[in-house]
Formats: C-alpha cells, sequence, structure tokens
C-alpha cells in the first residue's frame, strides 16, 4: 500500500496542470464563485493518469489475482478502475500485448479527470499560487 504522505514523481507535471486549467477557467467565467471553479478543474480532463506505471501495476495486479483493491479514497478507486477497464478492454483488442505494455499505454493516454476531490485542487492551487 502506497504511504501516506508519498509524492508521486508526475506530481510537478500534474500541478502544473492543474494551475493552467485554473487560470484557463477564471478567465472564461464572469461571476467568479471559486467552489464551482475547483469543482470543474477536478472534473476536467487531464493529458495522463498521474500514476506511475509501476503503482499502477502493483494496484492492477494485486486487484486481478485477489479480487480486491488495494487503494483507499474513492477518487484513486475511480482511477484505477479505469485503469484497469482500459487496460482489460486494450488487450481484448491486441493479444499481443503484454499487462504492462497495456498499462504503459493507458496511462499515458488521456484521462477523462484528474481524479481529485474539488478541496484537494484548491490546495494544490493555493499552495502552488503563494
Amino acid at each position: 500500500m502506497k504511504k501516506k504522505g508519498s509524492v508521486s514523481e508526475y506530481s510537478e507535471e500534474r500541478d502544473r496542470e492543474l494551475v493552467r486549467c485554473f487560470r484557463k477557467r477564471l478567465g472564461e467565467v464572469r461571476v467568479i464563485d471559486l467552489d464551482k471553479i475547483f469543482a470543474e478543474v477536478a472534473a476536467h480532463p487531464a493529458s495522463r493518469f498521474y500514476v506511475s506505471e509501476f503503482r499502477a501495476a502493483i494496484v492492477i495486479r494485486h486487484h486481478l489475482r485477489h479480487g480486491v483493491w488495494s487503494v483507499k479514497g474513492a477518487k484513486r478507486l475511480e482511477m484505477f478502475q479505469e485503469i484497469e477497464k482500459r487496460v482489460v478492454g486494450l488487450m481484448e483488442s491486441r493479444s499481443d500485448l503484454s499487462l504492462d505494455d497495456a498499462l504503459v499505454e493507458v496511462i499515458n493516454s488521456e484521462a477523462p479527470e484528474f481524479y481529485l476531490t474539488p478541496r484537494s485542487c484548491r490546495t494544490i492551487i493555493y499552495k502552488l499560487l503563494k
């Protein structure tokens, strides 16, 4: 299980993308409702899944073997379920693909959202804008 406070090697990249998305959204609205903006930023598509291939392989393999998810947190679980769904679909359509290769391809593809709560987005963005 991932330890509390551990940092992904993709945190800086994710954080820059979050701030870009936040600033873009701020420029598009007439009335600034920060709660709404943070919710929209959290739900905005991301350029990739912000998890390492190594971590995803551990979590997905564990779930495929044991049928139990080893992650806590609704958003993290939702992200790993989406990754697994895409990996399984990719491996079914391309039988020559290994699990590791499918994981790399899926993780580096566009994600439907950042898989963060609006509150987490707020915390990250405020910390970066200080």
